[in-house]
């Protein structure tokens, strides 16, 4: 993405932020999502002495979000609200922004 700016109200916002963030808009976020969720679904971890493997249902004890939820999001077959998306991106660390112009 090229430099973009947009002004609104006098003030002049700078869209070339990809170096600051994981994620600039709801589609490139969804993606990253989708692939910390992967991730997180192939991986295992000590939890309590224990070791457990990454599932839906960690994930939502983890997260606030029903692991059905969660599963349907993964697989596309269901939209993500914005609470549920800003709870998962929370959880794995990832930076975004999104805009409405």
């Amino acid at each position: 993405m090229g430099t973009q700016e947009k002004e609104k109200t006098g003030v002049s916002f700078d869209l070339n932020i990809t170096t600051e963030y994981h994620a600039v808009g709801v589609d490139e976020l969804e993606e990253q999502l989708r692939e910390k969720i992967t991730e997180f679904t192939s991986s295992s971890s000590i939890i309590n002495g224990r070791k457990r493997k990454g599932s839906y249902r960690l994930l939502a004890e983890y997260t606030d979000i029903s692991q059905a939820y969660i599963h349907q999001f993964h697989s596309e077959k269901r939209a993500i609200c914005i609470t549920n998306m800003n709870k998962l991106a929370n959880y794995f660390g990832v930076k975004y922004v999104v805009s409405n112009f």
